[in-house]
């Protein structure tokens, strides 16, 4: 059995609905970093004032047409591992579009609402998400560009070994 605490107790199971288990993944499920960027998106559609358009980061953001008032556009930032390969750190960023920054429109008010609906709030089976940064990215022909650093931990397990604890009557002193 391997060191890991957690995966030696005899009755440790991954759910089978959870991202980590194997056969959620070979049964054609989103992967975990959509299934977070997903239900960020929703959550933020729900919690933000509706003069906010909430989307997915664009794909060629260069070509993005910003009309609004305010844009809060999600995307996966990037993770890092464990030293023993178990656990991802998420990174999720919020690049927030704004066109001022003062009053209930404005960068400030939109910054806090995005903090609090998504502080400490566990998407789609990862843990609440922490903040980790906040920073003014750039300003150009009056449109702000903020950027609001999310991370939260994942099981990192592997698809084609899924490390799950045996019952008892299973366990074998056989290499």
């Amino acid at each position: 059995m391997s060191g890991d605490p957690v995966s030696n107790r005899p009755d440790f199971q991954i759910p089978t609905g959870h991202p980590a288990n194997a056969a959620f993944v070979a049964a054609g499920a989103k992967d975990p970093v959509t299934q977070v960027v997903d239900a960020a998106l929703e959550l933020l559609k729900n919690q933000l004032p509706p003069h906010v358009i909430v989307e997915r980061f664009p794909d060629r953001p260069a070509d993005y047409d910003f009309q609004g008032q305010a844009a809060a556009l999600v995307i996966y930032d990037g993770s890092r591992f464990d030293a023993t390969g178990t656990r991802e750190d998420i990174r999720l960023v919020v690049s927030l579009l704004v066109r001022s920054l003062d009053g209930d429109h404005g960068a400030y008010a939109i910054i806090h609402a995005i903090r609090l609906a998504l502080h400490d709030q566990s998407l789609a089976g990862a843990t609440g998400m922490r903040p980790t940064e906040v920073e003014l990215e750039t300003e150009a022909e009056g449109v702000f560009r903020w950027r609001l650093a999310f991370t939260a931990s994942l099981p990192a397990q592997h698809a084609r070994t899924p490390r799950l604890g045996l019952p008892r009557g299973f366990a074998t002193s056989r290499p």
